[in-house]
């Protein structure tokens, strides 16, 4: 089947960063109600994705290890 020749899973990997403005849009419109985003990870892409829920008006949940 075609399969990703780096990772060999069905999803194609994407070199770079999301766009997170498309990402964030493309949730908003599918209207399922309240969103909330968790995270953990790297502080500086919290503080990134904090500001675009903010935005969106999504919550925002960062969990740190």
């Amino acid at each position: 089947g075609k399969r990703d020749l780096i990772t060999g899973l069905k999803t194609r990997t994407n070199a770079g960063r999301p766009n997170w403005d498309k990402v964030f849009k493309q949730l908003q419109a599918q209207k399922k109600g309240k969103v909330t985003v968790f995270y953990c990870g790297p502080p500086q892409l919290a503080k990134t994705l904090r500001y675009k829920c903010d935005e969106y008006g999504f919550a925002f949940r960062k969990e740190c290890f």
